[in-house]
């Protein structure tokens, strides 16, 4: 079965916003991010000024979702505050957030699995092409994450070292995340990423790679199921032998919600884990 997912933009409830004021010897932000660290450090460079003559006031976020550990927006005010030599406040519209955004990687995934009698997989295949959104956004956030105990020269110059890297930085790692290792057994299984990355900016979003590759694994699962005559539920259950605590999980929701009761025509239920 294959299975692809769209490009999916945050669309955080407040959009996109940062208040600026940048003097001689100081900038001050006002700021919703998830990454005061490369708020400052950004402003820092764009200003010219030491990171110590930044101060940073983070706000509350209004959403976030991973889209506010990237810091382009509090780049633009800056320069903007600079520009007018007065205090700035850049509110992106709907619009300007949308087209602007970072966005989760659209994928294509194709699984391919071999079962026995009883349905089991016993042979596992998923191949996920799409763009590495760890490799694109890492090299931004890298600095800020080394923290305070790394003198900021340092920290300068592997930012740009990881500008320099760009998604090589760890090509692949964490986009696999969700497709495996899976908590069903299964004994033989592999998982391949492809880069293929056609040049939209991705980020990690929501629950980052597992958005995607957690999906495809499940519907893949009802699929084996539907194939072999199986209840998804019995299923699962037999392929959670080796994991009991959340084997006992799906089996309390599916009893909370009467799974095996008769059901009403035209009402559909789903289930995954």
């Amino acid at each position: 079965a294959s299975y692809d997912l769209p490009y999916q933009a945050h669309a955080t409830m407040e959009p996109m916003n940062c208040t600026a004021e940048v003097g001689k010897d100081y900038c001050r932000l006002w700021v919703p991010t998830q990454n005061p660290q490369g708020a400052r450090d950004i402003a820092a460079r764009r200003a010219g000024l030491a990171p110590q003559q930044v101060q940073v006031h983070t706000t509350f976020l209004g959403c976030g979702f991973g889209r506010r550990a990237l810091v382009d927006y509090v780049g633009e005010a800056v320069e903007l505050s600079m520009h007018m030599g007065a205090p700035v406040q850049v509110l992106w519209s709907r619009e300007e957030d949308l087209r602007r955004d970072y966005y989760r990687p659209g994928t294509h995934n194709l699984l391919k699995a071999v079962v026995d009698e009883r349905g089991h997989p016993t042979v596992w295949l998923h191949r996920i092409v799409g763009a590495d959104a760890f490799g694109q956004a890492m090299p931004q956030v890298i600095p800020a994450m080394l923290g305070e105990r790394v003198p900021n020269l340092v920290k300068n110059g592997v930012a740009r070292a990881a500008e320099a890297l760009g998604p090589r930085l760890i090509p692949g790692k964490k986009a696999g995340i969700g497709a495996g290792p899976l908590p069903y057994t299964l004994p033989r299984m592999q998982v391949e990423f492809i880069n293929d990355d056609p040049g939209f900016p991705v980020c990690w979003w929501r629950s980052v790679a597992p958005s995607s590759n957690c999906f495809a694994v499940e519907c893949f699962v009802d699929e084996i199921a539907a194939r072999s005559g199986r209840d998804p539920l019995d299923l699962r259950l037999e392929l959670l032998a080796d994991n009991p605590r959340l084997r006992a999980v799906v089996q309390e929701v599916a009893e909370r919600y009467g799974w095996r009761q008769q059901r009403r025509v035209g009402r559909f239920a789903g289930l995954a884990c």
